[in-house]
């Protein structure tokens, strides 16, 4: 199941006009994340994820929507070793800091509380990360 999921990820990361659905097949992959047994393929996954929800207006995410829900399922594997190695760690902390106010705000008030939880702390490591 695993592989399924990491090969729909990559196919709607990068062909998102082949997907009838965007919102719908991202929806059932975050369902399906993160990985159980192959947890190398999922930090590769997490990894393209978020460099995709870096490009301006989430790149092939599609829409806000979508962004908020990658960027809020990337938040709860934050810190947890077997999902999120510590490249993906730091970039995640400094890239969430760096965010306007305005702009984190915006995101976060889409977020469950779990997930707002979350980026409160993601956002305190990449403010107290020596620049």
């Amino acid at each position: 199941q695993d592989n399924f999921v990491a090969g729909l990820a990559n196919l709607s990361l990068k062909h998102p006009a082949q997907c009838p659905d965007v919102p719908g097949c991202w929806h059932k992959i975050i369902e399906r994340m993160p990985f159980k047994e192959d947890t190398d393929e999922g930090k590769k996954t997490h990894r393209k994820m978020f460099a995709e929800a870096q490009k301006p207006n989430g790149g092939n995410l599609g829409s806000i929507a979508v962004l908020v829900m990658v960027l809020g399922y990337l938040a709860e594997i934050y810190g947890r070793v077997e999902h999120c190695d510590d490249d993906l760690k730091r970039d995640m902390a400094r890239s969430f800091a760096s965010l306007p106010e305005s702009t984190l705000v915006q995101l976060v008030g889409q977020m469950t509380q779990k997930q707002k939880s979350r980026v409160e702390r993601i956002v305190q490591d990449g403010r107290s990360m020596p620049h």
